[in-house]
């Protein structure tokens, strides 16, 4: 799992995450790739740098090693600029033909998006009304792209907004953007990441 631009979830989230993934029986390793590098944020216009992308990987050879794990069975999700990063993991002649081992999934949430080609199965979530990362910029790669590598499913919430399955009392505004939880968009991805890893998986 990769975070966003603004560094590494609260402990609170990341134990949700944790007992979300592992009750559905899959181990769950998040990065922090701003802590250990004392970077505060990257949310004033920096894309998905190198040294992110290198510690998707450095995550995944780390997964393969353990026994408890299915080497061959290991997915990436990422959030905003993390989505970035994941779309970026997974891409079409990209930095994964650098390594033996590969992702076999990718589901990113609210990424801003490009030009799209993956080397793995891909689902691209994000809200309607997403002023930060918008669902437009993603509906128009996703129409561009061609039939070369993985497919790509887009599913765009209405009514939602960036950063739509982070649980908060009120709606905030960051880096000039605004953010609010959506009950109905999160509980609708979760079933669509759900979806990603059995497909992916079978479980």
């Amino acid at each position: 799992m990769l975070h966003g631009c603004g560094g590494r979830f609260s402990r609170a989230v990341e134990d949700t995450f944790g007992a979300d993934f592992t009750a559905l029986g899959y181990v769950l390793l998040i990065v922090d790739s701003f802590g250990p590098r004392g970077v505060r944020h990257r949310c004033t216009g920096e894309g998905p740098t190198v040294d992110r992308i290198m510690d998707a990987y450095g995550a995944l050879l780390c997964l393969a090693e353990q026994r408890f794990v299915d080497a061959d069975r290991i997915a990436v999700v990422g959030y905003s600029q993390g989505a970035m990063v994941a779309l970026s993991a997974v891409e079409l002649n990209g930095a994964g033909t650098l390594f033996d081992r590969h992702f076999r999934a990718a589901v990113a949430y609210y990424p801003l998006c490009g030009d799209i080609a993956v080397a793995a199965p891909t689902v691209i979530m994000i809200g309607e009304l997403d002023d930060w990362t918008p669902a437009r910029d993603c509906r128009n790669a996703v129409a561009r792209r061609s039939s070369e590598g993985s497919p790509v499913k887009l599913v765009v919430y209405p009514g939602a907004y960036y950063g739509f399955n982070f649980a908060r009392d009120k709606p905030v505004t960051s880096f000039g953007h605004h953010i609010e939880y959506n009950e109905a968009a999160t509980r609708a991805a979760w079933t669509e990441t759900m979806a990603a890893l059995r497909a992916a998986f079978g479980r």
